[in-house]
């Protein structure tokens, strides 16, 4: 599955290559990119590939997708993701832990850091 995972290909990569497609252009209702937010990982990154792969094929507007690494997205995965959408941001695990304690301070949110600790998928 890993190996299909990487002979993935994009359908759409940007509105010029949508243009250049066989299909009449009209057809699609090009507007503003589809914003999606993934948590992903060495793990689940094969799912997060097909996923988006899946979804591009069957709407009409390009993805701009947010991936949230839960620090151990290998380099040749995240690659590859990069090729699948037309716009992608990584978020890392550090930054993502000092935003949580800019804005969730263990001493004022004890509970929700708690629940971070022994689920941290939340």
């Amino acid at each position: 599955m890993e190996q299909a995972a990487y002979s993935l290909t994009a359908p759409v990569t940007s509105a010029s290559e949508v243009r250049n497609q066989i299909y009449d252009i009209r057809s699609l209702a090009l507007g503003p990119p589809l914003e999606i937010h993934m948590l992903v990982g060495t793990r689940f990154w094969l799912m997060a590939a097909f996923a988006l792969v899946s979804l591009q094929r069957h709407i009409d507007c390009l993805l701009q997708v947010h991936f949230y690494d839960d620090g151990t997205l290998r380099a040749e995965q995240r690659e590859k993701l990069e090729t699948l959408v037309a716009k992608v941001t990584f978020h890392n695990r550090a930054g993502i832990d000092a935003r949580i304690e800019q804005y969730l301070p263990e001493e004022k949110f004890p509970f929700i850091r708690e629940r971070l600790r022994n689920y941290p998928n939340l």
